[in-house]
């Protein structure tokens, strides 16, 4: 009778073991050292976009997964992460040119991807760890309509926008560096630029002859002055109207308008 008790005993006391190593942490060791298992749910799964990818990164920690909304578990997105805090940073679309760890560099010339994003810090002490994603639009884009009064000698000059902004980082927080991408406007004056969130109001048009700028308008006191808000959660586009002339130049932007006079040596 002894020996079937001990044999008992041994049994349970095999099956305890097992579903401790099974839960990854053995009852001697320190939970907090334990992984947090993280849930990620995504309620417009699907509807926006098809797929997007996922950057966490941690202490000594990082990954980027490729999120199928199509084929999501109902569960949500799983995956084990380190016990603290993690970085989150979600995104769309897909293609969007992310570096391993999530940075998004915007290079001189080119204007900022429309990307939308989500980006926090999660709280991952606990055992399991449950959040929803919700992408906000982190682009601007910002259509400008130039009408030409005295056209003569306007064909020649070249165009730019410029800012402080270079791209986004792991974090998805603004980086600082010199942005500029050179405008183009069509056979009827328009042309579009997407820019990406603004730390000032230092984004200005530049134009310039030969190498040498004619003239400088602060863009970004413009928008300031309608009221724009580079804070919003989601980023709202822009239409700028701007008539052209050698000593004036008239602003519109939704309703609010501005003559701005100058010098203009062309």
């Amino acid at each position: 009778m002894q020996e079937r008790v001990s044999l008992l005993s041994r049994f349970l006391v095999g099956v305890a073991l097992t579903i401790t190593s099974l839960s990854g942490c053995s009852v001697k060791e320190d939970r907090d050292a334990c992984p947090c298992i993280l849930f990620l749910h995504f309620p417009e799964g699907g509807k926006e976009w098809e797929k997007l990818v996922v950057f966490l990164n941690g202490d000594q920690f990082s990954v980027r997964d490729t999120v199928d909304l199509r084929q999501l578990d109902p569960k949500g997105y799983r995956r084990m992460v380190p016990r603290g805090q993690v970085h989150l940073l979600a995104a769309a679309p897909l293609g969007t040119a992310f570096s391993p760890i999530g940075r998004l560099p915007i290079p001189e010339g080119k204007d900022c991807p429309p990307v939308y994003m989500d980006a926090r810090t999660l709280d991952t002490r606990s055992s399991v760890v449950r959040d929803t994603v919700h992408l906000y639009k982190n682009h601007c884009r910002l259509t400008m309509e130039f009408s030409y009064l005295d056209p003569i000698g306007f064909e020649q000059l070249e165009m730019s926008v410029t800012g402080g902004v270079d791209g986004y980082d792991e974090r998805g927080q603004m980086t600082e560096g010199r942005f500029r991408y050179p405008l183009h406007p069509d056979e009827q004056g328009r042309c579009q630029v997407f820019l990406p969130r603004q730390m000032d109001e230092s984004l200005a048009l530049v134009m310039e002859k030969d190498g040498i700028v004619c003239q400088t308008f602060a863009i970004g006191e413009f928008m300031k002055e309608v009221g724009y808000d580079w804070s919003s959660p989601s980023l709202k586009d822009c239409r700028m109207s701007i008539d052209v002339a050698i000593t004036s130049m008239v602003v519109e932007i939704g309703g609010w308008k501005k003559t701005y006079s100058y010098k203009f040596a062309i």
